[in-house]
């Protein structure tokens, strides 16, 4: 539930080097806790500019809040 809140903010204002800044510190943290073959299904990817993405699969996200587009 809290992925679909990164998605969303990830998808805005691309261009601003503040967004890729945040996702790499989420990257960090997925990365600090867990083996890299289980937390590299929560990074967020995408090249600067471009739309990101998390390679979770979507029956795994449980989105109360509407914001993740199936």
């Amino acid at each position: 539930m809290y992925f679909a809140k990164y998605t969303y903010l990830c998808k805005q204002n691309t261009t601003r080097n503040s967004i890729n800044e945040k996702c790499s510190r989420i990257k960090s943290a997925f990365a600090s806790q867990f083996q890299d073959r289980l937390a590299s299904q929560y990074y967020i990817t995408g090249k600067p500019g471009e739309p990101k993405r998390i390679a979770l699969e979507r029956k795994l996200v449980e989105d109360k809040s509407g914001l993740i587009m199936k």
